[in-house]
């Protein structure tokens, strides 16, 4: 995916946000609580975001360097299939 399809499929969504610097890119997105994910009860959603890094390659197309879900609790990391599958479908919204 490249960067300009990221930007455009997040377009103004309040969810997500990305900082951009030099040759790297930050995506936070708000993550679901655990009862949200799992559909049971509707408390708070909690501090939970996922993050994901990226670096820019010369042709322009966005490569994952790390990702994790960051909450009080610590990190957690993200494999690399789900953000990838995560991609196909914010690249399919662009």
């Amino acid at each position: 995916m490249k960067l300009e399809t990221l930007l455009k499929a997040i377009g103004n969504n309040p969810m997500y946000h990305v900082t951009v610097t030099n040759e790297r890119v930050m995506l936070r997105a708000r993550a679901p609580s655990e009862s949200e994910a799992a559909s049971v009860g509707s408390g708070p959603s909690g501090d939970r975001e996922v993050v994901v890094l990226f670096s820019v390659e010369s042709s322009g197309e966005l490569k994952v360097l790390e990702a994790y879900v960051e909450a009080p609790s610590g990190r957690r990391p993200i494999p690399p299939d789900e953000i990838e599958w995560w991609l196909n479908i914010l690249e399919s919204m662009a």
